[in-house]
């Protein structure tokens, strides 16, 4: 889960870099401003796609779990009901 957070940051900053500098050289700003309007570009769009991974993946997480605790729950309450039928038909082919 690590890998896919730091991915996205990679992916991220990548993105920033390429659209803020691809916007300024569009625009006609100097290199030097390109280069730290990009770098900023990079460090923000880095940082959103990471915020963004850790809201994504931390809601799945959280569902998953809910829906592990909800069929553990559901399997609880079927087992009694499965083991008393069990034993009834032992109890029926014995006889």
């Amino acid at each position: 889960m690590n890998k896919l957070k730091h991915y996205l940051l990679l992916l991220g900053g990548f993105l920033g870099f390429c659209i803020v500098s691809a916007t300024g050289i569009l625009l006609g700003h100097g290199m030097d401003q390109i280069i730290l309007d990009a770098s900023l570009g990079c460090l923000f769009g880095g940082m959103a796609f990471r915020w963004i991974a850790i809201l994504l993946i931390d809601s799945l997480v959280i569902q998953r779990r809910a829906a592990l605790t909800q069929a553990q729950a559901s399997d609880k309450s079927i087992q009694p009901a499965v083991a008393s039928a069990a034993t009834a038909i032992i109890k029926g082919a014995q006889s």
